[in-house]
C-alpha cells in the first residue's frame, strides 16, 4: 500500500467516524431529575410543617383538620412517588446512552423503564386491553409497544416522547384535581376556626359600635356625663386589639396559603418543563449533540427558592 493510498484510507476513516458522531452524555439529564426528586420531597416537608403549625393554631377544630391534612398527605406521596418514579426511569435512560446501546436490548429495557414510570405515576397498565382501563392506560400501552418496535434508541427515545409528555400531563391534572382543592379546604378551614375564636369579640364590636354612637350624642346634648364615653373608648380600643390580632391572624395565614399555592404551580411547572428536557434528550441523542437542562435547572431553582420562603413564614 503507497503512503498516498494509506493517508486516503485514513482520511476516509477520519469522515466515517466524524459522520457517526457519538451518543451525548445523558447525565445531566439524570442528575436534574435527581435534583427534582430532591426538590419535591423538600417542598414536602415544607407543607407538612406549615399545615402541623397552622392546626396547633386551632385546636377546636383539630379532627376536621387532621381529615382534611390526611387527605394532603394521600395525595402528596403519590407525588413523591411519582418523583421517585422518574428518578429511575431517568437512571435507566442514562445507563442506556452511556453504554452506546442500540440493540433490541436496550430498547427492551427503554420500554420496561417507562412502563414502570407510569407505574409510579399511578396509572397502572397491567392487563390492560384495547377495551379495557382508563383512556391514558390504554394510550400508553399502545405507545410503549411502539418503543418496543423501534430498531435504534434514538428512534425509541422519539417514540416515548408522547407517553412522557402524558405521564406529566397527568401528575399536574391529579395536582390540580387532589393537592390544590384539599389544600384550599385545609386552609378554609383554619379560616372559619380563627375566626370563631374571635367571635365574641366580633360581634361586640359590631353591636358596640351603635351604643357608643348613642352615647356620643347623649354627650354633645349634656344628657350623659362625657366620662362615659372615655369609658366606652377603653373598652373599644381592648376590642379593637382583639381583633388586629384576629386579622395578623388572617393575613398570615392567608400569605402562607397563597406561598403554598405558588409552589404547588412552580411544581406543575417543573414537571412539564422535565418533559420537555426529556424531549430534548431524545433530540440530542438523534443530533449527535450536547443535551441541554438549563431549563430544568432554572425550574428547580426557583422551586427551592419559594420552598425556603414557605419554610421561613
Amino acid at each position: 500500500m503507497t503512503r498516498r493510498t494509506a493517508g486516503y484510507f485514513l482520511l476516509c476513516a477520519f469522515l466515517l467516524l466524524t459522520a457517526c458522531g457519538t451518543l451525548p452524555d445523558a447525565q445531566p439529564f439524570q442528575d436534574a431529575t435527581r435534583s427534582l426528586s430532591s426538590a419535591v420531597k423538600a417542598s414536602g416537608q415544607a407543607f407538612d410543617d406549615s399545615l402541623d403549625e397552622a392546626t396547633a393554631n386551632s385546636p377546636a377544630n383539630a379532627t376536621q383538620y387532621g381529615q382534611l391534612k390526611k387527605t394532603f398527605d394521600q395525595a402528596w406521596a403519590a407525588r413523591i412517588a411519582a418523583a421517585e418514579g422518574a428518578v429511575d426511569y431517568s437512571n435507566a435512560v442514562a445507563e442506556l446512552v452511556s453504554a452506546a446501546r442500540t440493540s433490541e436490548d436496550s430498547v427492551s429495557k427503554l420500554s420496561d423503564a417507562l412502563q414502570g414510570l407510569a407505574t409510579a405515576s399511578s396509572i397502572p397498565l397491567a392487563q390492560v386491553t384495547a377495551s379495557t382501563g382508563t383512556d391514558i392506560a390504554r394510550f400508553l400501552v399502545a405507545q410503549i409497544a411502539v418503543v418496543r418496535t423501534s430498531q435504534k434508541l434514538d428512534d425509541a427515545m422519539t417514540a416515548a416522547q408522547p407517553a412522557v409528555d402524558r405521564i406529566a400531563a397527568r401528575i399536574n391534572q391529579d395536582l390540580n384535581d387532589q393537592l390544590i382543592p384539599s389544600m384550599t379546604d385545609v386552609y378554609k378551614n383554619n379560616v372559619g376556626a380563627i375566626k370563631r375564636k374571635y367571635t365574641a369579640d366580633d360581634n361586640f364590636a359590631q353591636s358596640f359600635s351603635f351604643r357608643r354612637d348613642d352615647m356620643r350624642k347623649k354627650v354633645l346634648n349634656k344628657e350623659a356625663d362625657a366620662s362615659r364615653l372615655v369609658d366606652l373608648d377603653r373598652v373599644q380600643d381592648t376590642v379593637n386589639t382583639s381583633l388586629k390580632a384576629r386579622d395578623k391572624e388572617l393575613d398570615q395565614l392567608s400569605t402562607a396559603y397563597a406561598t403554598r399555592l405558588r409552589l404547588l404551580r412552580l411544581l406543575a411547572s417543573a414537571t412539564t418543563v422535565w418533559a420537555d428536557s426529556h424531549r430534548e434528550l431524545a433530540r440530542a441523542i438523534q443530533d449527535k449533540r450536547k443535551v441541554d437542562v438549563s431549563r430544568l435547572q432554572e425550574a428547580i431553582m426557583t422551586v427551592r427558592a419559594i420552598t425556603q420562603k414557605l419554610e421561613a413564614l
